[in-house]
């Protein structure tokens, strides 16, 4: 029902069971605020899709349709005026309930969480893939009645002083199975997977050369072997991003030693390598590929570091990647965390 808003206006049931409301007080944050919801200016249903627009002293509109038990909503504000979207509250479900589910996190750890209802399950989640926003925040806000799954997304100023044109897609899914309600990223199956899947991955500290001997002599055949970033520093202070000669206290030919012992005992040898964060006495680093906040500062990472440019990953990871075949060998595993 478009004439109650972007979100007020949608109403779920299973079967004969009562209506509830998924979203309930949701709606577009806009700077500044604007009262009342705008009018709607049209709606029309086509093809099993929904599009309606609002017209106040700034314009939004939403496309709605189905997929399976998700109710897809596309929004969409452009000029900057849009500050985020307020993902509302689960109301009116019978026995709701609000729970955790431990791997489900866009950041905070706490969230988003599923309400589980007398006969069904419901999740309200933004689709990452499909955002231009500045942060999803999956902290479900304090509310008097009813069950906040999550916030919503945030729209922060840029650089410039200007946002982003708000560009969301927000999943509602209703199901009695509740894997029906998880979100699910259908990546292709990596190539490796046949020849990794029976290794066992594990992460030492250091070179531990007579761990993997003793794994070995216990009859654990398929290991995949790394270290935490210690070939590159001894306190991790010294900024580990994106390095990959070894630490002045390690030679090259110590590591090759090192990687022939593992490989002697069949085992697999990895090095890591952070991207995200980049320690600026790095060969590589530039201070242009820089993410900036908002105030235009470079933003910082782990100690000593900068957070790189999401979009600058990957020619940081080849530039990291080559230097380190070179050095180690072809067949090296390069484990990036994030």
């Amino acid at each position: 029902e478009p004439e109650k808003g972007l979100f007020e206006g949608i109403t779920a049931r299973w079967n004969d069971g009562p209506w509830f409301q998924p979203m309930a007080g949701g709606d577009i944050r806009l700077d500044p605020p604007t009262a009342g919801t705008a009018p709607v200016a049209s709606a029309a249903l086509a093809q099993g899709r929904l599009t309606a627009r609002w017209q106040g002293p700034v314009e939004w509109q939403a496309a709605y349709f189905l997929r399976g038990g998700t109710l897809v909503v596309d929004v969409v504000c452009k000029g900057g005026s849009a500050a985020g979207l307020g993902f509302g509250r689960v109301l009116g479900l019978p026995e709701g309930r609000a729970i955790t589910v431990p791997y489900l996190t866009y950041g905070t750890g706490r969230g988003p969480l599923v309400a589980c209802g007398k006969e069904v399950f419901v999740s309200v989640l933004s689709d990452w893939y499909h955002s231009r926003c500045s942060r999803i925040w999956d902290l479900p806000p304090k509310v008097a009645d009813g069950l906040a799954l999550m916030d919503g997304t945030d729209y922060y100023p840029l650089t410039d002083g200007r946002r982003n044109d708000l560009q969301e897609r927000v999943l509602v899914t209703v199901s009695p199975e509740f894997t029906e309600v998880l979100p699910n990223i259908p990546n292709p199956p990596s190539p490796h997977m046949e020849r990794l899947a029976p290794y066992m991955f594990v992460m030492a500290s250091y070179m531990q050369p007579q761990l993997w001997r003793t794994m070995k002599r216990y009859g654990l055949d398929h290991v995949m072997t790394c270290d935490f970033a210690r070939f590159y520093v001894q306190d991790f202070a010294e900024g580990f991003a994106g390095r990959w000669r070894p630490h002045p206290s390690l030679t090259m030919e110590q590591i090759r030693d090192y990687r022939r012992v593992v490989k002697g005992l069949g085992y697999g040898f990895g090095a890591y390598s952070d991207l995200r964060d980049w320690f600026p006495l790095n060969e590589f680093f530039d201070e242009n590929c820089v993410s900036l906040t908002s105030e235009g500062d470079l933003t910082e990472g782990w100690y000593g570091n900068f957070r790189a440019k999401p979009n600058y990953l990957p020619v940081l990871a080849r530039l990291v990647g080559e230097k380190a075949h070179e050095g180690y060998a072809p067949d090296t595993v390069y484990m990036d965390t994030h």
